[in-house]
């Protein structure tokens, strides 16, 4: 996914999570990667859910970027 976040407005976190297999995901948006910590409970990220649906491996930037920096990244 390329784009603003991490793709939540074109499929649900749940739809990936049951998936069958997940290929590596590459998440190229703003802070697509980052989790959100909730005091005494386990961080929570739009991230996760790839992990959960069974990919080995997810591509996210952690942080804001700009979108020529993503595509600089990315080339």
């Amino acid at each position: 996914y390329f784009g603003h976040s991490a793709g939540q407005s074109f499929i649900r976190g749940q739809r990936i999570r049951n998936l069958p297999r997940c290929a590596v995901a590459l998440l190229m948006g703003c802070s697509s990667g980052s989790l959100d910590r909730k005091k005494e409970y386990d961080p929570d990220g739009y991230v996760l859910n790839y992990l959960l649906g069974g990919s080995s491996t997810v591509v996210a930037t952690l942080w804001d970027v700009t979108d020529k920096s993503l595509d600089k990244l990315t080339k």
